[in-house]
């Protein structure tokens, strides 16, 4: 079951918390500690989109101080397990 990226919606709601705060389903994942969106606790996943059944794009907030590499892992981890970095192995090869 993917619960992230291409995660399918009921298995994304069911792994998330929804922040009532903003429009319905488009925010995720309250996180204090992340700054505050005008005084409001930000969430991790924001602008999160569906296209038919599945959660194929979002915007993830890090932590400040998250570094380049920390940010690439985060990321990585996102995507299902047979996904593939192409930009790695692009990297890897020149």
């Amino acid at each position: 079951m993917l619960t992230k990226y291409g995660a399918l919606s009921a298995d994304w709601e069911a792994n998330h918390r929804a922040d009532n705060y903003y429009s319905p389903g488009s925010a995720y994942d309250p996180d204090p500690a992340l700054p505050l969106n005008g005084g409001h606790v930000r969430d991790k996943y924001v602008s999160v989109f569906r296209f038919g059944v599945r959660v194929l794009l979002y915007d993830m907030n890090l932590t400040p101080g998250t570094n380049e590499q920390e940010a690439l892992f985060f990321s990585n981890v996102e995507l299902p397990p047979d996904a593939k970095d192409r930009l790695a192995t692009r990297a890897a090869r020149l």
